[in-house]
């Protein structure tokens, strides 16, 4: 199950190692590889992969009007789009509860994370925006209250 990757999470083809039921060319993309690969090798391919996801997030936040963020969001979104391909379902959760609605999601595992570390991480990304959500929310309450005196 699952694709054929190496390194450090480098996808050589959608499927399992030795099959082409998803990639016809899969063979000729393993055989790049055959011969192992070296550390150096391997952040070489990283630098390369984020570097790709990096921007196709950008753009994306850009198209969804939502570029202008505290980084550790940017940061999260820019790990889903590189280890699930996607960071849809989680904007989509964002622009309609905000960053403690995705914080949320993710810790009660409505968004699906690979593991506990990977969770952590992502919740542990996402610990500085909250808190920033939550000061910027009491701010605005005390001052409407201090409005209706």
């Amino acid at each position: 199950g699952g694709n054929a990757t190496i390194g450090v999470g480098h996808l050589v083809h959608h499927g399992a190692i030795g099959s082409d039921q998803y990639d016809k060319e899969a063979a000729k993309k393993e055989k790049e590889f055959k011969g192992g690969l070296t550390v150096n090798g391997a952040f070489q391919l990283l630098s390369k992969d984020l570097t790709v996801r990096v921007s196709v997030n950008k753009k994306k936040l850009t198209k969804e009007g939502i570029a202008d963020i505290d980084q550790g969001v940017k940061d999260v979104f820019t790990d889903f789009v590189f280890n699930t391909g996607s960071a849809n379902k989680a904007i989509g959760i964002y622009k309609k509860e905000g960053v403690t609605g995705l914080y949320n999601a993710i810790s009660s595992g409505t968004i699906k994370s690979v593991s506990t570390e990977r969770k952590e991480m992502r919740l542990s990304l996402l610990d500085n925006a909250v808190k920033q959500e939550t000061t910027s929310k009491e701010t605005v309450k005390s001052q409407d209250q201090e409005c209706t005196k």
